[in-house]
């Protein structure tokens, strides 16, 4: 009797082993589940797409002129969701050139300036939505670039240029045409309390394209 409970011991002994190993295998493929389903809830957007392409037509402000002298400007963004609050933007602004409203008649000439100015700006947006409809706000680092040239008769005769960064600030609305498109209206204001840096403010209306 002794000597057949000796058997059964060690086979108990293995099976049970065996049942927790089981046990123990299918716990971690039930936590790798639940934490991979949280994952997505958490970090998908609301339609999966991940990327997004703008393209935006901006008028554009430049420290204290009038809006009158700055032609509107182009605005390229490239998007990427980090979940169903916050994404990460990184855009590109060919912002208008400045021109003299006319031509200034001096007593040797005709003298006329133009300003160019192009910037990068990468911000951290927070969104909320509301079926169709979506708002954010965003904070993010400006990066700008100014050229101004002066000429006389045609010819150049004087260049100024300037670059800088700031913090830039700005809030936005979007309508979801479908799952890949919508319209988008932005405003930033990359206001710089360094009287050398160059205070930019842009208001554009575009379409993005979300994949």
């Amino acid at each position: 009797m002794s000597h057949a409970f000796n058997k059964i011991k060690p086979m108990t002994l293995l099976t049970n082993n065996h049942l927790q190993l089981i046990r123990q295998h299918h716990l971690r493929r039930i936590i790798t589940c639940v934490i991979i389903m949280l994952l997505n809830c958490y970090s998908a957007s609301a339609d999966d797409n991940k990327f997004s392409l703008g393209l935006s037509i901006s008028k554009d402000s430049i420290d204290d002129l009038p809006s009158s002298y700055i032609d509107k400007g182009l605005k390229l963004d490239f998007g990427y969701t980090l979940n169903r609050v916050f994404s990460l933007e990184l855009s590109y602004y060919k912002i208008g050139d400045i021109n003299s409203p006319k031509p200034v008649i001096p007593s040797d000439g005709i003298f006329t300036a133009t300003t160019k100015v192009n910037a990068l700006d990468l911000s951290v947006l927070a969104n909320h939505q509301w079926d169709r409809f979506s708002i954010y706000a965003k904070l993010g680092v400006f990066y700008s670039d100014l050229t101004s040239k002066a000429y006389m008769l045609n010819n150049k005769i004087g260049e100024f240029s300037n670059s800088g960064s700031n913090l830039s600030l700005g809030i936005g609305a979007g309508y979801k045409i479908n799952n890949n498109f919508k319209f988008v209206l932005d405003y930033t204001d990359s206001d710089s309390s360094d009287p050398a840096n160059t205070s930019i403010a842009i208001t554009s209306l575009g379409l993005k394209y979300t994949f």
